[in-house]
């Protein structure tokens, strides 16, 4: 069956925690096994030395002189003690639990001794079994904290994991997502993928619905060359040779349309288009409506700017601005239109929105943004002309961008 990334994530870290687990129980089992060993090698080594230095004090002194030290022993290295002479007879104890004590006999020049040594809670023992507790305690805490660390971490990872799929999910399912951040460059690029691939989308069938609505206007006017040849006929009135040359010229004109049609509704060519002539007359036909609200239009545009474009998506792209200069403008205000030609055309439109903190820059090109305001000064609108701009200008590498000076908001389009 088929799991989410997010599910095989978590799998995953609980198969990392079963592993750390078991690395943690190995060390631990390794480490007490070899304190074990060193213990041992320990006390064998301090008790060895201990059995020497007593065997040759009492060679070399009286024997209480050797009890006198087996007693500072005791009590600086805190063991217990008990010595017997040959004839078992006790020379010294310090009540040695024989159950825990370890035997030894030494030969010496007065003859043989036994010597109990319990080393249960003497010094070395304590210090190497404290020692002993602290690095296991230390490896409990590591563990425990990086299991802690881990799980979160899983957790944080697993959120964010489903928050990047929510976003490229609503993106698909055309839900409005304004939010764009995401935590993982994977699903970043997933979501720029995706986005250009719907833009593309979305600039077809916005140039297609264009293409179909050129093609329907374009069909009426043979069409009506042809109605006024058949009413002519029905009339039975006589038609002349160049009037029956242009009805089939509009007969032709209608086929070579509809093929258009069948074929996909073919794009207008691009073509050397005057960007001046057009913004003039297009500032010229807004001219009146923009008088409704007493705006004046300022316009300072170099004459004969060429540009090769669809004439078609840059009237599109200037409508959609001029009408939102209009719809979004202060009444009495000024808005200005600026043409040059330097390296690149730069075409500016300013003017003096009626709501400057309803202008928000990191989102007015999205898809659907509309202002708070928007709704009230412009019912009629849906969001969709600006992107539908910065979709057109991108598809032949152009640009569109918006600026704040003072109390005015501009538009920059760059080709």
């Amino acid at each position: 069956m088929n799991k989410s990334i997010s599910q095989k994530f978590k799998k995953n870290i609980i198969v990392l925690s079963i592993i750390i687990t078991i690395v943690f129980l190995v060390i631990n089992v390794a480490l007490y096994t070899i304190n074990n060993n060193y213990l041992v090698n320990k006390v064998d080594e301090e008790n060895n030395a201990f059995l020497q230095l007593t065997t040759h004090l009492i060679n070399e002194n009286d024997i209480s002189v050797a009890m006198e030290y087996v007693e500072h022993y005791t009590h600086i290295h805190q063991v217990n003690i008990e010595v017997l002479d040959q004839n078992d007879n006790m020379l010294f104890s310090s009540n040695v639990a024989h159950l825990y004590s370890s035997q030894y006999q030494i030969d010496t020049l007065k003859g043989p001794f036994t010597i109990f040594v319990d080393n249960t809670n003497s010094v070395t023992v304590n210090t190497i079994e404290t020692n002993t507790i602290y690095v296991n305690v230390s490896l409990l805490i590591i563990y425990v904290l990086a299991l802690i660390v881990l799980v979160r971490n899983n957790r944080r990872t697993s959120k964010e994991i489903d928050q990047d799929i929510k976003n490229v999910l609503k993106l698909i399912n055309n839900e409005k997502n304004n939010d764009h951040k995401f935590n993982h460059t994977e699903f970043e690029h997933i979501h720029r993928v995706i986005t250009k691939y719907l833009e593309n989308i979305d600039l077809l069938t916005e140039q297609k619905s264009m293409n179909m609505k050129g093609l329907a206007h374009d069909i009426k006017t043979p069409l009506t060359l042809i109605y006024s040849y058949f009413e002519k006929i029905l009339k039975d009135q006589t038609l002349s040779e160049k009037e029956a040359k242009t009805s089939f010229e509009a007969a032709v004109r209608i086929n070579e349309l509809l093929n258009d049609i069948i074929d996909d509704n073919k794009r207008e060519k691009s073509k050397e288009i005057n960007i001046s002539k057009i913004l003039n007359e297009k500032i010229e036909e807004y001219d009146p409506i923009f008088k409704n609200k007493k705006i004046s239009i300022i316009k300072n545009l170099t004459k004969d700017i060429t540009f090769k474009w669809s004439e078609k998506d840059f009237i599109r792209v200037i409508d959609n601005i001029i009408s939102n200069a209009y719809y979004y403008s202060k009444a009495s205000s000024v808005f200005e239109v600026n043409v040059k030609s330097e390296e690149r055309i730069q075409i500016d439109f300013i003017s003096t929105p009626i709501n400057i903190d309803d202008i928000e820059i990191d989102k007015i090109f999205n898809k659907e943004h509309r202002g708070p305001s928007s709704y009230n000064d412009n019912k009629y609108g849906k969001g969709y002309g600006l992107y539908l701009c910065r979709l057109l200008l991108s598809s032949i590498g152009g640009s569109i961008s918006v600026d704040i000076i003072n109390e005015n908001v501009k538009f920059t389009i760059m080709l």
